[in-house]
């Protein structure tokens, strides 16, 4: 499945990977629809955007995962995955991703993660919900390395990235592409902070929880609307996690 708002598009993969990949636009519009994400020669000449990463094996922009000590590791074995739409707007797009008797660390886990994007917003909401409380099981999630990428964490739940690589294997028709992605996190999630080979990430944990919310977020330089450097989608995230933080205040007059 893929989603949209008039600035930004994401896509979840249908696997054991369950990775979140995205796609850039020029414009602020909508496009999926027409471009089913990978826009014709034509779209591209009129201006459509395109996807604007290779996730890999990575962990992409905050896909949760596993963690077996060393690295993150796929949603596998599953019984089944099914991933649904569940609304498209006009306010927001809701997509389920439901992994059921996913045999990991010893438990078997009935687990809905929900993807939640409003209109108007380049970051996304992700609600991970689990059928019964967990355990000690832990998890990771983060943002993918980009090859010769800089990246920045406050080492309190929020990490990010800013690199430039090929978007798809095919690096005659496409041209590199520079992206900034980033993920926040509760700080009371964090077991630890680390990495692998292909990700930033943080170690979290949920015991006793049946629930927990983060969010995810990022950039395509090739935007009109958004950030060309590395100092300023540093300084952005930032900001957003002061904002996810700030508590709505709603006053009747």
């Amino acid at each position: 499945p893929a989603f949209e708002s008039d600035q930004v598009a994401y896509r979840i993969y249908f696997d054991k990977k369950q990775t979140v990949d995205i796609y850039g636009k020029f414009n602020k519009g909508f496009e999926i629809r027409e471009s089913q994400f990978y826009p014709t020669d034509e779209q591209l000449a009129r201006g459509f955007g395109d996807d604007v990463l290779l996730v890999g094996n990575s962990c992409g922009v905050g896909a949760l995962k596993g963690w077996d000590g060393k690295k993150a590791t796929h949603i596998e074995p599953v019984a089944s995955l099914t991933e649904t739409i569940r609304a498209y707007g006009p306010v927001r797009t809701v997509t389920d991703i439901v992994s059921t008797d996913w045999q990991y660390q010893g438990s078997e886990l009935q687990m809905t993660v929900r993807y939640i994007l409003y209109a108007g917003h380049r970051d996304c909401e992700v609600q991970v919900h689990f059928a019964e409380p967990l355990k000690n099981e832990v998890f990771s999630t983060g943002v993918l390395n980009i090859k010769g990428s800089s990246s920045f964490s406050d080492h309190k739940g929020l990490v990010a990235c800013w690199g430039t690589d090929w978007p798809v294997n095919d690096t005659v028709k496409y041209a590199k592409e520079t992206v900034g992605v980033a993920t926040c996190l509760p700080s009371d999630l964090i077991k630890n902070e680390t990495q692998d080979a292909a990700n930033y990430l943080y170690v979290i944990g949920a015991e006793g929880w049946s629930s927990f919310t983060y969010h995810i977020t990022f950039t395509s330089m090739k935007e009109t609307f958004g950030y060309k450097t590395k100092e300023d989608w540093f300084a952005f995230v930032q900001k957003w996690k002061k904002e996810l933080h700030q508590s709505c205040q709603v006053e009747v007059k």
